[in-house]
């Protein structure tokens, strides 16, 4: 009982093991409609068969018969008989197979799609959740850099922290695009200055290296351009970059 009662409990809250298992099942059950299809077909080809060598038998017996007119009908017969038997045979396995390939099919990815879609819905409720603190983040900034009292570094810190909350917004924005089952047509492509990104994102990122007497350097060819979306492009530079630094 201990054995039955482990399996029920990981078939209830395991879904990988719970397709597994029902994958087998319905695997078992295409296995014995297939073999129940076959017997009925070869017992209905059995059966016509035998009807049309009786036919012919009795046709035979008859006064004056002609055994090779005869002989010819049975063949026909059966050789209609047989293709008959054969095309429904072969539409009954085709069908009952695309039928049974189809469910089965659906079940083995139900658990991925399910992780896919609660993955998504992750993703969308997050993004939304930090819309609004960011907002308010970015209002109180720019309400700060109207101060007549703000000194020159302060302004400068300011702007630097908007730009980054709009480049967090961004972020954001592309996370929502991708949550709804990567729509990437919805995320905007262009051509953009890989130079210009991978050197602003070196600014930003002096005031951790300095402290740590790390030096920034960067080497750049004349062909920059590249075709892609200008905000993951940089948070991918500012990732490996600071993972560098830290």
């Amino acid at each position: 009982m201990g054995l039955v009662t482990d399996f029920a409990h990981k078939y209830r809250f395991d879904p990988f093991l719970r397709t597994e298992v029902n994958v087998l099942v319905l695997q078992t059950a295409f296995a014995l409609f297939l073999l129940g299809v076959v017997v009925l077909i070869a017992t209905q080809l059995y059966h016509d068969a035998s009807i049309a060598v009786a036919q012919g038998i009795q046709a035979a017996l008859l006064p004056h018969a002609n055994p090779a007119v005869v002989g010819n009908s049975v063949v026909s017969s059966l050789d209609y008989t047989r293709s008959r038997t054969v095309a429904f045979a072969a539409i009954a396995i085709i069908a009952i197979t695309a039928i049974f390939t189809y469910i089965i099919t659906r079940m083995a990815l139900a658990p991925t799609r399910n992780a896919l879609q609660s993955q998504k819905q992750f993703i969308g409720n997050v993004a939304h959740e930090l819309r609004t603190p960011l907002s308010v983040a970015k209002t109180n900034m720019e309400v700060g850099l109207m101060g007549p009292t703000l000194g020159e570094e302060a302004q400068k810190t300011f702007r630097e922290t908007v730009g980054e909350l709009d480049r967090m917004a961004d972020i954001l924005n592309n996370l929502l695009s991708l949550s709804s089952f990567t729509r990437p047509e919805r995320i905007e492509f262009s051509d953009v200055d890989l130079g210009g990104i991978v050197a602003g994102t070196l600014r930003k990122l002096r005031r951790l290296a300095d402290p740590k007497q790390i030096e920034l350097e960067v080497r750049m060819s004349e062909r920059r351009a590249v075709w892609g979306n200008a905000t993951a492009l940089e948070q991918i530079v500012m990732n490996v970059v600071k993972n560098a630094v830290i």
